[in-house]
């Protein structure tokens, strides 16, 4: 994740206006809220789950604040934490079409992807060349213990 959007998140949920973040930034309101959601249910997808309410897809800004802790914690794991048994959500390289093209085809711990050829890979759809080379680059830049 860039760091730009990930000072934003992190302002956002320290408590700040998005308004007021959006004007220091020069971002529009909307795409703080976009990137805190789109951050939120990528870093923790079972925590933000847990936090919607029925009949809602979103989460409210004020109930991701009360839990920021826990997803600012994930935000600032680099890759030297990850295991063969972390989640394929905890790779920050890989951009979010690609996690969702992995876990569609019941890849979900780093374990998983590492098992998988690059035979495989392609014959996954929405992957593409540039999402096969962000997970090589993932992979190589983890230690695995």
């Amino acid at each position: 994740m860039r760091s730009r959007n990930r000072a934003i998140v992190q302002t956002v949920l320290s408590g700040s206006p998005a308004a007021a973040v959006a004007r220091q930034f020069g971002v529009s309101k909307s795409r703080c809220y976009q990137l805190v959601h789109s951050v939120c249910s990528r870093l923790d997808p079972e925590l933000y789950a847990s936090l919607q309410t029925p009949g809602k897809r979103l989460v409210p800004i004020a109930t991701l604040c009360e839990f920021a802790e826990a997803f600012l914690e994930r935000l600032d794991v680099d890759d030297d934490s990850v295991t063969r048994d972390s989640p394929i959500h905890r790779l920050t390289k890989l951009s979010t079409i690609t996690l969702h093209a992995l876990t569609s085809v019941d890849i979900q711990t780093v374990g998983d992807l590492m098992n998988c050829n690059v035979d495989y890979l392609n014959k996954i759809p929405l992957l593409g060349k540039e999402g096969i080379r962000r997970i090589h680059e993932s992979l190589r830049s983890i230690k695995v213990t």
